[in-house]
């Protein structure tokens, strides 16, 4: 699932290419509007502009292609190329060119990771063919495997040459591969254990490629797909993958493609049947070598049955200048394995040389598009569409060489125009494109993220690109509370009941027509986010929340109405049954409404970034705070890999309202508890530290955990309640309140007719419902806040001033800091201190 917010209430393949010729540099698809048009027209003229530039870019992509066998799926893959290269995932800057056959390797291998690695995997490819082909590759000889391949004869002959070619060797060579007990050779056994597999292996894959066209150019156009738009870079193929990857490399002009460095290891390219095959589509008698390649540095390992012949360089007709840097390397229990490969130093000094310090970095210094995105894409299909956040960068290109002064108005233009004229053929409707101040949201696919990506880092070409992030979704995470944080005593005391104060509140929704918000006539706007567009206004009684939980949340804001039992009226109510008034934490405050999750209780950071942008422009154009406070009960995962702690696109946006005044409430999270699979295939339940969500760890806001209703010293924090620290060790969450089984407004409560002035009183369990969650806890807080600031006018729009008063005024529960923040809340306190 991709990383979505939610409340925090309620505890708990690829498409074959349509064209035979690639474009590797930029490529515009035609549009019927002469805009579109126009803006491809503008790129392609700054994309040769910079091209005399382009000489001295540094590599920008490393792009690896497997060889036979089964394999992991590819985001897997790639992590354990990237690790064992680099010592560490890459995110955009590796790409795997991934083309394992699931029809004939339905089950992807389980001990990939495992040792020894040839033994393993290979038997792990045997084992996931299934049992209807496995029998081919048992028998005691490679005949009826050749059949089962193929009727045609001359087929078959090539196969059996290929075959008895690679027997021959193994024998000769006295191949180690791991079967045998003992290092000291390896006898007819352990060939007929060990060398039969990555020979019938071989046979199998290679088949496909030679002469079953569908698949050939399936492989072909998966490679060509992870080439496009990479900039200059460097190729790393293993195996097949080498032949794979040479017959793609040897189309393209230099001008398509710019490869500094083509690496093969284990490759079978100098193999006479395999040089056959190529002798007759090259039509030349050596393999060409490829214009677009400028450096070739092939890896051999004697031992292994598919690179037999161990040199390169006497195969491949190089031009003045040029020839194929051949390296042997020592023998191995498993001599065909890509993991033995990546570690040798000479392939590891061949590439690290050619992408520089710089590149190698586990922190690089310009990363465009998010590590969590990258995984996602890789995890999805080729032509799938995934949710992306587009942050606009400052107005000059990433080096800051070339300046292009821009508004922010004309960066969005640009940008949004650059996705209508980079959009897959046919698919400009299917972008789903919005936006606000600094973002951009689509869905694109990877290819067109790709793209964007080479634009951003371009030298004189430079979109106005920032970061590339996933759209990442947040889920939506009252009777004897309002005494456990003094917030009655206030209102009675000091008449702190939130007049004049507004607070938003970013969540589902509404009921507008609720009573329990009549009285104070409390709702003072209404705005959907989630439509495409600016935020739509709605009406005041408007019932937007199909979900339930944004109506709770703001009830324990703000609001009241008294209730009684059934058949009670308010002159005569039944001796035992007493009338309540159910009161928010401010009752008179004012709320404007931006529904940002949708029902499901669901929605895109972007519905949350157009609310805020929303919020700071209606405050900036009244020239006062219009909006005092915001309440989040949301909130989703973090990866401290991909963004710094507190610093995502949310966390930028609300950063910038804190600034300008206004005091930020967000729900800490309900990951404190968890149940987690152990080894043996038990659950273990625990209490979890490191559980403060996203953006709950930003230090410009005020992040409320959960205990207790009404007993908090009793009972402590909620088991459920997010703990700290947070990622880069601050203490967090900042306070407490009550979180557990409150009492708030239920949406889509029973018919109005029944509220009527002067009739029955309603009964609490029609219009109020009990939920549990930091959801509930967090605006407790914004409530408090509100009431505080609508007595202590003096510090409106001094939120830190705010946040410290309501720290140093906690009730300290005699809990962890990490648990319980500066402790619950106390509103009199508060006032009375201030």
């Amino acid at each position: 699932m991709s990383s979505k917010h939610r409340h925090t209430g309620r505890v708990p393949r690829p498409a074959k290419a349509s064209r035979k010729s690639l474009d590797l540099r930029f490529t515009i698809r035609a549009r019927t509007s002469l805009g579109r048009r126009a803006m491809a027209k503008r790129i392609l003229a700054r994309t040769t502009a910079a091209s005399a530039l382009n000489a001295e870019t540094p590599v920008q992509t490393v792009v690896y292609i497997h060889g036979i066998n089964n394999h992991p799926d590819e985001p897997e893959l790639k992590r354990i190329w990237d690790t064992t290269l680099f010592g560490h995932p890459m995110g955009e800057r590796t790409r795997m060119a991934w083309w394992v056959d699931r029809t004939r390797y339905p089950t992807p291998p389980q001990d990939e990771d495992a040792e020894p690695l040839q033994r393993q995997s290979l038997a792990s490819g045997v084992r996931s063919l299934g049992s209807g082909a496995l029998d081919p590759f048992r028998a005691t000889s490679s005949e009826p495997l050749i059949q089962s391949l193929t009727d045609d004869a001359g087929e078959q002959a090539w196969l059996r040459s290929l075959d008895q070619g690679l027997a021959a060797n193994a024998r000769k060579k006295s191949l180690g591969l791991a079967m045998a007990p003992s290092a000291q050779g390896i006898d007819d056994a352990a060939w007929r254990s060990g060398s039969w597999l990555v020979t019938r292996l071989f046979l199998a894959d290679v088949y496909d490629f030679f002469f079953d066209e569908a698949r050939r150019q399936r492989m072909r156009q998966i490679f060509r797909n992870r080439l496009t738009f990479a900039g200059p870079l460097v190729v790393v193929a293993h195996s097949q993958g080498t032949m794979i990857a040479y017959d793609v490399l040897r189309e393209l002009k230099a001008a398509d493609c710019d490869v500094r460095l083509f690496v093969t290891c284990g490759s079978p390219l100098g193999l006479p049947p395999v040089r056959e095959r190529f002798e007759k589509w090259t039509g030349k008698k050596k393999l060409p070598w490829p214009e677009c390649v400028q450096r070739w540095v092939n890896v051999a390992r004697p031992g292994d049955v598919v690179c037999s012949d161990l040199t390169l360089a006497d195969e491949v007709a190089a031009p003045a200048g040029k020839r194929v840097e051949d390296h042997q390397v020592g023998k191995r229990r498993d001599p065909h394995a890509i993991r033995g490969y990546l570690a040798e130093e000479v392939l590891r000094r061949s590439v690290s040389d050619q992408v520089g310090s710089a590149f190698r970095q586990e922190l690089a210094q310009r990363l465009v598009v998010a590590g969590d995105l990258i995984r996602q894409v890789e995890a999805g299909d080729e032509g799938e569409r995934f949710p992306v956040l587009i942050e606009l960068a400052e107005f000059q290109n990433a080096d800051k060489q070339v300046a292009v002064p821009r508004t922010a108005d004309t960066a969005r233009k640009e940008v949004v125009s650059a996705l209508n004229a980079v959009a897959e053929a046919g698919a400009g409707a299917n972008l789903s494109l919005d936006h606000t101040e600094r973002y951009v949201s689509a869905r694109l696919t990877r290819r067109e993220i790709e793209h964007l990506r080479a634009w951003a880092i371009e030298r004189g070409v430079a979109l106005p690109v920032q970061r590339i992030w996933r759209n990442a979704i947040k889920r939506a995470l009252v009777g004897q509370s309002i005494d456990t944080i003094q917030a009655r005593s206030a209102q009675q005391a000091y008449a702190a009941s939130g007049q004049t104060i507004g607070v938003a509140v970013l969540d589902t929704g509404i009921d507008g027509g609720h009573p329990h918000f009549r009285e104070h006539q409390n709702v003072a706007a209404q705005f959907d986010c989630t439509k495409s567009g600016v935020p739509k206004p709605l009406a005041l009684d408007a019932h937007s929340d199909a979900n339930g939980h944004g109506t709770h949340v703001a009830g324990i804001i703000a609001g009241e109405l008294l209730v009684a039992g059934p058949e009670s009226k308010p002159a005569k109510p039944k001796s035992d049954e007493v009338p309540t008034r159910l009161v928010g934490m401010a009752p008179k405050a004012k709320l404007h409404i931006y529904k940002v999750l949708k029902d499901d209780g669901f929605g895109e950071d972007l519905f949350i970034v157009k609310a805020l942008d929303h919020i700071a422009r209606l405050n900036q154009e009244a020239g006062k705070l219009v909006i005092q406070v915001v309440n989040l009960s949301l909130g989703g995962p973090f990866d401290p890999s991909v963004f710094g702690c507190g610093h995502t696109p949310l966390c930028n946006e609300l950063r910038r309202l804190w600034a300008q005044g206004v005091v930020v409430v967000i729900a800490a999270g309900n990951e404190g508890f968890q149940v987690l699979a152990t080894a043996d295939g038990y659950e273990a339940h625990a209490n979890l530290d490191l559980s403060i969500g996203d953006p709950a760890n930003l230090e410009e806001a005020i992040a409320v955990g959960s205990v207790h209703r009404d007993r908090p010293h009793t009972y402590g924090i909620s088991y459920f309640s997010s703990r700290g620290p947070t990622a880069d060790g601050r203490i967090k969450p900042d306070v407490v309140a009550p979180g557990e089984k409150i009492i708030s407004a239920r949406a889509r409560a029973a018919d109005e007719k029944m509220f009527k002035p002067g009739k029955v009183l309603p009964k609490l369990e029609d219009l109020y419902v009990g939920m549990s969650g930091t959801s509930m806890a967090a605006p407790h807080v914004a409530g408090a806040v509100a009431a505080f600031l609508s007595i202590r006018r003096e510090f409106i729009g001094q939120p830190d001033r705010v946040k410290r008063l309501l720290m140093q005024h906690c009730t300290d529960l005699g809990r962890d800091r990490y648990f319980q923040g500066a402790g619950l809340i106390n509103v009199t306190r508060m006032l009375a201190g201030s």
